[in-house]
């Protein structure tokens, strides 16, 4: 189970290679999923310390995905993020925080080490 380990949703390409680079510069694990069905796929094969999940993928929302995982993501800190803002539905999944798009991609490092040590309990600090 490792404690760096990040999943990041995200459809946007650009946004995906950004964020994912920046993570891992500063010493994060981090898979990306452009889909749902990889998404799933993935919190099903591994153990996520943070997971950053677009409100929106392709047209769907990922509601039904943090609801169907829910048991499985209790040990995970939920990082929603979308350009719009966050869905009165999603009230209904503990998350973490809330991220308004567009943010500059040093946010993601800051609260990923602020979410990480929280939860470590060897205070991990990539």
């Amino acid at each position: 189970m490792s404690s760096n380990a990040i999943l990041l949703l995200e459809d946007n390409a650009l946004l995906c290679r950004l964020y994912s680079k920046v993570l891992h510069y500063r010493g994060f694990s981090v898979e990306v999923a452009t889909s749902i069905p990889y998404a799933r796929m993935l919190l099903h094969k591994q153990y996520f310390a943070l997971f950053i999940c677009d409100v929106r993928i392709s047209n769907e929302t990922t509601l039904p995905l943090l609801l169907e995982k829910q048991n499985q993501l209790k040990q995970t800190q939920i990082v929603l993020v979308s350009a719009e803002k966050m869905p009165p539905e999603y009230q209904s999944v503990e998350i973490a925080t809330f991220l308004l798009k567009p943010f500059p991609p040093e946010t993601l490092v800051t609260l990923a080490q602020e979410l990480l040590v929280s939860r470590s309990p060897d205070g991990y600090n990539p």
